[in-house]
């Protein structure tokens, strides 16, 4: 597979998401941000990067990785916009445009302009945070298309699909017909196909490649968000009689708690869950919420999902296992009365213990992929060659 081959299809891909990054960077409000406007810009930013590391195109990658970075700092509320600043980001984003021509046209962007945009948002950084954007994950070769995968060594008899030797199961979640066979056919071109099969709410797809995950993830995102698959190895997946085993035993389930959460939120939130593992239940109202989740996905990861929509002091994640504690087995008591040597034996879901709570993260924006018809086309307020100067 050659992955020049996806060069158009990234260069329409960012060239959109430079323009909806320009849109909402002109729409901020500096003394109230919304906060999703924060996020899509924060994800063009990151979506142009990935591409720009799978293709080699350095200069693009460092520049969207420091950029990403300051505005990961704006979305968590720990930068305070001022105008001077969105214009800073509005001429980094100018830069973007001009690297991504150049790449376009097979030519190399300019350097000194480049060092220089590179050199204000450090120095953005710096007086603003107190803090250096490398942070060591800077480096451009690190995201390189041409390291060797792990699931499948070049050693690995990949045509022993039973072993399951660069085979993995891309599963992908509310993606229409269209797109479903847009999808598989750019996943030819990465390895063999072994098989497809499923609906728009979850359809499977079974690909034997030697490409690493990162690079079957960089050529899916230019047609749909990186929330709408999956990828794994196809060994991980456990046969049917061993998931209900593991279900029957309590294994991997974890309850969820929702606290003062309105049914529109609940219900992105059990979508969400969804794509983490299997939602075995789920009851309650607004005040007190609880989802049954079987998922082999860490708590922390769990988080960090469900803080995109809901602040961290509206959840509560505990295993079913918990049961045991006394703080439940209180709450338990209360509420029926029963026996000392009876209540371990209980078979109602257990009311989880508060954990640690995380510090939360801003809300995810939903479906920032469809970009508007129009935007705006000119900036009379600034210049667009400052760095040049």
């Amino acid at each position: 597979m050659d992955i020049t081959d996806f060069y158009d299809t990234f260069f329409e891909e960012a060239e959109e998401l430079l323009a909806d990054m320009e849109r909402y960077l002109l729409e901020l409000d500096v003394d109230e941000p919304d906060t999703e406007e924060l996020n899509a810009i924060f994800r063009a930013a990151h979506s142009i990067k990935g591409g720009a590391g799978t293709f080699g195109f350095d200069a693009l990658q460092k520049t969207t990785h420091l950029f990403e970075n300051l505005l990961d700092h704006t979305r968590k509320g720990e930068l305070t916009l001022r105008r001077d600043i969105v214009d800073t980001f509005l001429e980094t984003k100018d830069m973007l445009s001009d690297q991504l021509d150049a790449y376009r046209n097979g030519d190399e962007p300019d350097q000194e302009a480049f060092e220089r945009i590179c050199q204000t948002l450090q120095k953005l950084a710096l007086e603003e945070i107190g803090q250096d954007l490398d942070g060591g994950g800077g480096a451009a070769p690190a995201v390189k298309a041409e390291p060797p995968p792990k699931a499948a060594p070049a050693s690995a008899p990949e045509v022993e699909t039973a072993d399951g030797d660069g085979q993995r199961i891309v599963t992908l979640l509310n993606v229409s017909e269209k797109d479903r066979q847009l999808l598989v056919e750019e996943l030819g071109q990465l390895g063999e196909v072994i098989s497809h099969q499923g609906d728009e709410q979850r359809y499977e797809v079974v690909i034997d490649s030697s490409d690493s995950d990162d690079d079957i993830e960089a050529v899916m995102c230019f047609i749909i968000d990186a929330d709408q698959f999956q990828i794994r190895p196809a060994g991980a997946g456990q046969p049917e009689a061993e998931a209900e085993s593991r279900l029957a035993a309590g294994e991997g389930q974890r309850v969820i708690t929702l606290l003062n959460v309105g049914e529109k939120d609940r219900q992105l939130l059990v979508e969400e869950l969804g794509q983490l593992g299997d939602v075995v239940s789920q009851q309650g109202d607004d005040a007190r919420y609880e989802v049954v989740l079987d998922s082999s996905i860490g708590n922390e990861d769990i988080e960090a999902v469900m803080c995109f929509i809901v602040e961290a002091d509206q959840l509560q994640i505990s295993t079913v296992g918990e049961a045991s504690s006394p703080a439940v087995d209180k709450e338990k008591a209360e509420a029926a009365p029963v026996p000392e040597e009876a209540a371990p034996k209980a078979e109602a879901a257990p009311k989880p213990v508060a954990k640690r709570r995380r510090k939360p993260a801003s809300p995810r924006p939903r479906a920032p992929r469809p970009l508007p018809s129009a935007f705006p086309s000119t900036r009379s307020t600034r210049s667009s060659t400052w760095w040049a100067s």
